[in-house]
């Protein structure tokens, strides 16, 4: 068993991402949500034959690949094993994605009953997993980072708004054609008052996150929510697909506030 799996108050596993995804598809995944659905990217075979050798080779080195005989078949690490399936297995899979300015986070909550699988994907290709015993509170921990970030009130009522539609706002008004991206979320419903700065905050947001809960509890339906904050110039928005993650073409767009914001967080973290 690999050294770091020791502490019993938690443990980090550190990866490159070809040996993440050797690791995943030794045990029979395709992909973790972290890794994107090609994480071999467009390498032929030959070129991934080469590359996932390399990363046996250090997996093997570290403790995390152990020989199963003398015949050179390789196998993981239990302790190891049992991370990876908690990944690839989870009851709950929380999604967060954070850009502020030039500022970009992406982490990946993988909760089990007894563990929780934090993965983070750095720089250069580095992926980690940090595991703990305890899951932590969501919507605490996300009201202490927005909190300071929204305007104390923002006027305006929540409205519908086709997804397809705007999208189509947001790609004509980065082409400058702001009129027309203006005219299509009114067409739609939008009002007029706040058609203007839903356009710049969707082209020009100074704060983007974008938090995903997927749940899938023995006995209970598939729960699934997705939430997109945007934020320009004190002016903050939560945008949300109605009722099933935006299958339904529609999204729901609230003005966020210090007020409101909690209630969207906790109907979003419902399960959780």
């Amino acid at each position: 068993m690999p050294n770091n799996l020791s502490n019993a108050d938690g443990f980090t596993l550190k990866f490159g991402v070809e040996e993440l995804a050797l690791l995943v598809q030794n045990l029979g995944g395709d992909t973790l949500r972290g890794l994107g659905d090609a994480p071999f990217g467009s390498l032929n075979e030959r070129e991934k034959a080469l590359l996932t050798q390399c990363a046996s080779h250090s997996l093997l080195a570290r403790g995390y690949l152990v020989p199963l005989g003398d015949d050179g078949r390789l196998g993981v690490d239990d302790a190891v094993r049992k991370i990876i399936l908690l990944a690839l297995q989870p009851l709950h899979i929380v999604t967060m994605i954070r850009r502020v300015l030039d500022s970009h986070s992406e982490n990946y909550y993988y909760l089990a009953p007894e563990h929780l699988a934090i993965h983070h994907h750095a720089s250069m290709g580095i992926h980690s997993l940090d595991v703990t015993f305890s899951w932590p509170n969501f919507v605490d921990d996300l009201s202490a980072q927005l909190n300071n970030l929204l305007p104390s009130a923002t006027g305006g009522k929540a409205f519908l708004l086709s997804v397809s539609k705007l999208q189509t706002a947001k790609e004509l008004a980065l082409q400058g054609q702001l009129d027309k991206a203006l005219a299509t979320l009114i067409q739609e419903g939008a009002p007029r008052a706040q058609a203007l700065p839903l356009v710049y905050a969707l082209i020009q947001p100074e704060l983007e996150w974008f938090i995903h809960v997927q749940s899938r509890q023995s006995g209970l339906k598939p729960y699934e929510k997705a939430l997109t904050i945007l934020c320009h110039e004190q002016t903050c928005w939560g945008i949300q697909g109605e009722n099933d993650g935006g299958k339904s073409g529609m999204a729901l767009i609230q003005p966020l506030n210090q007020t409101n914001y909690l209630a969207l967080l906790q109907t979003l973290f419902l399960l959780v």
